[in-house]
């Protein structure tokens, strides 16, 4: 008689369908958060410029290119996010 010394062809089909429904559920989860993680990265990179960087009205940072309207005290910076939409970013100093 045989003796079953490995896994049939079903086990094997099957081990591999989990991890590809794993893998699938996985991958878009993982880029939303990296889309996300970089439109907050932007943000804090606008919010900076109209809080510190009073000397300039364009600045480049990362191949994103930021431009402040209006006055430190009271101003809004604009950019173009990763999908091309453009933001911007208001505040008013008391």
């Amino acid at each position: 008689m045989f003796e079953d010394k490995g896994f049939t062809l079903i086990e094997v089909v099957s081990a591999l369908l989990v991890l590809v429904i794993i893998t699938a559920g996985t991958i878009p989860v993982a880029t939303q958060l990296h889309e996300e993680r970089e439109a907050v990265s932007r943000s804090y990179d606008a919010l900076h410029l109209l809080l510190y960087e009073e000397q300039k009205d364009i600045v480049e940072k990362n191949g994103v290119q930021y431009v402040r309207k209006g006055s430190a005290s009271n101003g809004c910076v604009t950019w173009n996010d990763s999908s091309g939409k453009e933001r911007e970013v208001c505040m008013q100093k008391p």
